[in-house]
């Protein structure tokens, strides 16, 4: 067994156990996989294919002003998306548009993989939605990873009556290459839940400072 596997089944087999994986939400076919630090994570199958969409929801004591300020700071991506490590504006054609390149050290056995995504910020008095889309073949850095084509979702954070803000995040996406479905779907779990834990501490820091 390799390293990875040793890493991840023991996790699954607790989920399993604990039949989180089986929790309905009745929202649009959504199941809830995981909740963890007050963010739950949900899956839904995506039909003809054996890959799932994700979607987390949260809440956080922070206005939507200063979310919305990490969410589109890219060239800072790589200080709190799972496993990015390089992030930057290719291109930057509109005031609500842009054009991010993320380069991705996933872990091993995978190899590396990097996208460049239009990201589209709309926006009215309650709500900012962020939504993102692969641009395949935008720009070439095969020599470092595999591009990954399909890739697309948002973010939505809408104001709270409280003064604070909930965030939520759906992502439909296919890394690429040889990689089991059981471990995309696994990792599509894990990454955004550390994605959004990460997300509220750069969140919590600033709204301190």
């Amino acid at each position: 067994m390799t390293p990875i596997y040793r890493t991840i089944l023991p996790g699954l087999l607790c989920l399993l156990s604990l039949g989180v994986l089986a929790a309905p939400d009745h929202h649009g076919g959504w199941k809830l996989e995981s909740e963890k630090n007050g963010i739950k994570i949900y899956t839904r199958p995506i039909v003809g294919s054996k890959l799932k969409q994700v979607r987390a929801v949260t809440e956080i004591d922070a206005s939507r002003q200063t979310v919305m300020h990490v969410l589109t700071d890219y060239s800072n991506y790589k200080n709190w998306v799972n496993n990015v490590v390089e992030s930057y504006i290719v291109e930057h054609p509109q005031d609500s548009v842009h054009y991010v390149y993320t380069y991705e050290d996933a872990p091993w056995p995978v190899q590396n993989r990097y996208n460049v995504a239009r990201m589209t910020l709309e926006e009215d008095q309650q709500t900012s939605r962020l939504s993102f889309q692969a641009m395949p073949h935008y720009m070439d850095n095969s020599r470092k990873g595999i591009e990954i084509e399909r890739y697309e979702g948002w973010w939505e954070v809408s104001s709270l009556a409280s003064g604070g803000c909930r965030i939520e995040y759906m992502l439909d996406h296919n890394p690429g290459g040889f990689v089991p479905p059981w471990l995309i779907n696994y990792m599509a779990v894990d990454a955004p839940l550390k994605t959004l834990e990460n997300l509220i501490s750069t969140i919590k820091a600033l709204h301190k400072s």
